[in-house]
């Protein structure tokens, strides 16, 4: 599974990653939400590997990178699945969940929070991808359940402090953190303070690419 595709240029260096890897074949390609630097590589992904599924979230969208990764679709003859409802892959020994967004709007400028959610437990490790859920997202998930506790939180819309963060933060109660930033987006300090207070291990993608293996029961990180 990989779960979004960042930037336009992103897409070839996620291509030769997987050639690097030997991996020719995508099972599921997740779409967390259309913006343009997260479906952004998409395009140049499923013209040079082999994607059997393509799962994306339930509203509508224009603009160049989305139009292509349309096009590219189309011409590999996928049929994305819109999710809706709440899916549950098994792959291996990885349950995946996939949570769609609850509302069909969300206000002007809110595609943030049609992010499609997803809980990936392997063995005693989970791993929670948020997208970029902002607040009325974010306290979605928070309502969904009463325990909603990951190892390893991928913090939502680039780390950004919100009223939700404190919350969020507590109750996931993760052991690590990505938060995927850049020179151009930074980090909020807020954000920043709110981690080390708890103690919680922060990585930032704006220092380099992160990689984090599971056996099941321990990360190797580097």
């Amino acid at each position: 599974m990989v779960i979004d595709t960042g930037e336009s240029t992103d897409g070839k260096k996620i291509v030769n990653l997987l050639e690097e890897q030997g991996k020719s074949t995508i099972d599921y390609l997740l779409i967390t939400h259309f913006d343009q630097d997260h479906v952004g590589g998409a395009s140049k992904l499923i013209k040079n590997v082999e994607v059997k599924n393509v799962i994306q979230p339930d509203y509508e969208k224009s603009g160049k990178e989305y139009d292509k990764y349309v096009e590219a679709m189309n011409e590999q003859g996928i049929t994305p699945v819109t999710l809706d409802d709440e899916m549950t892959l098994t792959l291996d020994d990885v349950t995946v969940n996939l949570y769609p967004a609850e509302k069909d709007d969300y206000g002007k400028d809110e595609e943030n929070d049609f992010s499609i959610v997803a809980s990936i437990v392997h063995g005693e490790n989970s791993f929670l991808f948020m997208g970029d859920a902002e607040e009325a997202r974010q306290q979605e998930i928070l309502d969904m359940a009463d325990d909603i506790q990951h190892t390893f939180l991928k913090f939502p819309y680039h780390g950004h402090y919100l009223s939700t963060t404190d919350e969020l933060l507590d109750r996931v109660s993760p052991e690590y953190v990505v938060v995927t930033c850049s020179d151009s987006e930074p980090a909020d300090e807020e954000l920043l303070k709110a981690l080390s207070d708890r103690n919680i291990e922060t990585f930032l993608t704006v220092d380099g690419t992160k990689t984090f293996l599971s056996d099941g029961k321990t990360l190797a990180i580097s």
